[in-house]
Protein backbone atom coordinates (compact mmCIF):
# COMPACT_ATOMS: atom_id res chain seq x y z
CA UNK A 1 0.00 0.00 0.00
CA UNK A 2 0.96 3.54 -1.01
CA UNK A 3 -0.44 6.80 -1.40
CA UNK A 4 -0.18 8.54 -5.06
CA UNK A 5 1.78 11.89 -4.56
CA UNK A 6 0.16 13.70 -7.61
CA UNK A 7 -3.74 12.79 -6.56
CA UNK A 8 -3.12 11.71 -3.14
CA UNK A 9 -5.16 8.70 -3.32
CA UNK A 10 -4.54 5.61 -0.94
CA UNK A 11 -4.20 2.63 -3.07
CA UNK A 12 -5.22 -0.85 -2.96
CA UNK A 13 -3.15 -3.68 -1.09
CA UNK A 14 -1.05 -5.26 -3.87
CA UNK A 15 -1.70 -2.16 -6.50
CA UNK A 16 1.43 -1.85 -8.33
CA UNK A 17 3.10 1.64 -7.84
CA UNK A 18 4.78 3.87 -10.61
CA UNK A 19 7.22 6.47 -10.38
CA UNK A 20 7.85 9.81 -12.53
CA UNK A 21 11.03 11.71 -12.18
CA UNK A 22 9.97 14.91 -11.26
CA UNK A 23 13.50 16.81 -10.99
CA UNK A 24 17.24 16.44 -12.13
CA UNK A 25 19.92 17.71 -11.74
CA UNK A 26 23.85 17.84 -13.92
CA UNK A 27 26.35 15.57 -12.06
CA UNK A 28 30.03 15.80 -12.96
CA UNK A 29 31.44 12.25 -11.69
CA UNK A 30 35.17 12.15 -11.29
CA UNK A 31 36.38 8.67 -12.50
CA UNK A 32 39.56 7.29 -11.44
CA UNK A 33 40.60 3.83 -12.83
CA UNK A 34 43.95 1.77 -13.37
CA UNK A 35 44.56 0.08 -16.20
CA UNK A 36 47.36 -2.74 -16.47
CA UNK A 37 48.82 -3.15 -20.08
CA UNK A 38 51.07 -6.55 -20.47
CA UNK A 39 54.06 -7.06 -22.78
CA UNK A 40 55.15 -10.13 -24.02
CA UNK A 41 58.85 -10.44 -24.39
CA UNK A 42 60.32 -13.11 -26.49
CA UNK A 43 62.97 -14.89 -24.25
CA UNK A 44 62.77 -12.37 -21.08
CA UNK A 45 58.73 -13.07 -20.16
CA UNK A 46 56.34 -10.73 -19.27
CA UNK A 47 56.43 -7.02 -18.41
CA UNK A 48 53.75 -5.70 -16.72
CA UNK A 49 52.99 -1.66 -16.16
CA UNK A 50 49.95 0.26 -14.19
CA UNK A 51 48.71 3.78 -15.96
CA UNK A 52 46.54 5.31 -13.71
CA UNK A 53 43.92 7.58 -15.47
CA UNK A 54 41.29 9.50 -14.16
CA UNK A 55 38.65 11.40 -15.82
CA UNK A 56 35.89 13.92 -15.57
CA UNK A 57 32.10 12.74 -17.02
CA UNK A 58 29.15 14.38 -17.36
CA UNK A 59 25.79 12.98 -16.50
CA UNK A 60 22.01 13.78 -14.77
CA UNK A 61 21.18 12.83 -11.39
CA UNK A 62 17.57 12.64 -10.20
CA UNK A 63 17.02 14.80 -7.32
CA UNK A 64 13.27 14.01 -7.02
CA UNK A 65 11.17 10.89 -7.74
CA UNK A 66 7.22 10.89 -7.09
CA UNK A 67 5.20 7.68 -6.14
CA UNK A 68 2.18 7.72 -8.31
CA UNK A 69 -0.83 5.50 -9.02
CA UNK A 70 -1.71 4.34 -12.84
CA UNK A 71 -3.72 6.68 -13.54
CA UNK A 72 -2.03 9.28 -12.93
CA UNK A 73 1.10 7.78 -14.59
CA UNK A 74 -0.91 7.26 -17.71
CA UNK A 75 -2.24 11.05 -17.62
CA UNK A 76 1.20 12.44 -17.08
CA UNK A 77 3.18 10.40 -19.56
CA UNK A 78 0.22 11.84 -22.25
CA UNK A 79 1.13 15.13 -21.40
CA UNK A 80 4.40 14.91 -21.32
CA UNK A 81 4.19 13.12 -25.13
CA UNK A 82 1.87 15.79 -26.47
Amino acid sequence: MYKCEFCGKLSKPGEKSYTIIAKKRPKVYHVVYTKLIIKRRPGKGKRKKKIRISKLTKGWEIAKELKVCLDCYNRLKNVAQS
